[in-house]
């Protein structure tokens, strides 16, 4: 007969154990000769296994197969080597969308991969579903949806562990409508538009024309979370513009 040193994978993560098929080592045992294997969990063949095709065994771990070729009986071991999987953490980044409405954005998805496992030597795969047959062929630009998450499979070259990571992806603010000046005085104005979706806040800026004035440098701006904003201390007969850009975490 002939000693066995099966070497595996976990079935989980951290939990050192696998279910394996104790018969698949009969013929690399007893050499194909198709001899009566039985197997047991201890050397002194008191405690056979209940189920060859399906026993969970740890790392380090022996069991005994005894051999019958009908006249004398003879005992082989396997010795189980259980590996671990490599890390996978799952992640759950916040991006901001690509095109306002849209609830996509395209992103590099191999800067996840070091926080999914920080370690060298290690070989990653991208899927678009948990099942792992349809592969991402171009993770460093993927075109992503809000809340729908995607697979990576983490091997080291003789375990392998998946992660999902599912992706936030935040709106971009909407514009906002029917921007107007009112209550137009001599020297103040009122700035008045239509809320904006997804808009934390209002950013308004005055620019006086006459004067060769740009955005880059308005003549008076503020911030409000209103949908008006007023504007005094104007020069009269001098023209001015002004313009309103809604932000959020997104920007604007």
């Amino acid at each position: 007969v002939s000693n066995q040193t099966p070497i595996i994978c976990e079935d989980a993560f951290g939990t050192g154990q696998a279910a394996v098929n104790l018969t698949s080592l009969n013929a690399a045992i007893d050499g194909g000769a198709g001899h009566t294997i039985t197997w047991y969990l201890d050397a002194g063949l008191t405690n056979p296994v209940a189920d060859a095709t399906n026993e969970t065994v740890s790392d380090g771990q022996v069991l005994h197969a005894e051999v019958d070729n009908g006249s004398c009986t003879n005992v082989a071991t396997a010795t189980y080597t259980v590996n671990s999987q490599p890390v996978a953490n799952g992640q759950t980044p916040t991006v901001c969308e690509d095109t306002p409405g849209t609830g996509q954005a395209t992103v590099d998805l191999t800067t996840q991969e070091s926080s999914v496992n920080g370690g060298g030597g290690l070989t990653f795969n991208w899927f678009t579903e948990a099942g792992l047959t349809n592969p991402i062929c171009t993770p460093t630009n993927h075109t992503l949806s809000d809340g729908i998450p995607v697979y990576v499979q983490v091997s080291d070259g003789g375990c392998e562990n998946v992660a999902e990571v599912t992706y936030t992806v935040n709106p971009l603010p909407g514009d906002p409508t029917n921007v107007q000046a009112i209550n137009v005085a001599c020297t103040s104005f009122d700035a008045s538009w239509d809320a904006s979706t997804d808009v934390v806040d209002y950013l308004v800026e005055l620019i006086d024309i006459d004067a060769g004035d740009t955005y880059a440098s308005p003549t008076q701006s503020q911030t409000t979370a209103a949908t008006t904003a007023t504007f005094t201390g104007l020069t009269e007969g001098t023209t001015y513009e002004f313009r309103v850009t809604p932000r959020n975490t997104c920007g604007d």
